[in-house]
């Protein structure tokens, strides 16, 4: 995977546990919205890179 796609996968990943993953709030409808997006847009890049010997599911 490339150092690119690393790091955004790690921003997105961080999204995840500052803003979405707490229990005890409901996560703000925005950015919820937001890391959809680049989720999907991180698992078309990983298709591409990693696609012909890897299977990307869009499912999070």
């Amino acid at each position: 995977m490339s150092a690119e796609l690393t790091q955004r996968v790690r921003a997105w990943h961080d999204v995840w546990e500052q803003a979405l993953s707490a229990l005890d709030r409901d996560p703000d409808a925005v950015i919820e919205a937001r890391w959809r997006a680049e989720g999907h847009r991180i698992a078309e890049l990983l298709a591409a890179e990693i696609g012909d010997y890897a299977d990307i599911e869009h499912r999070f």
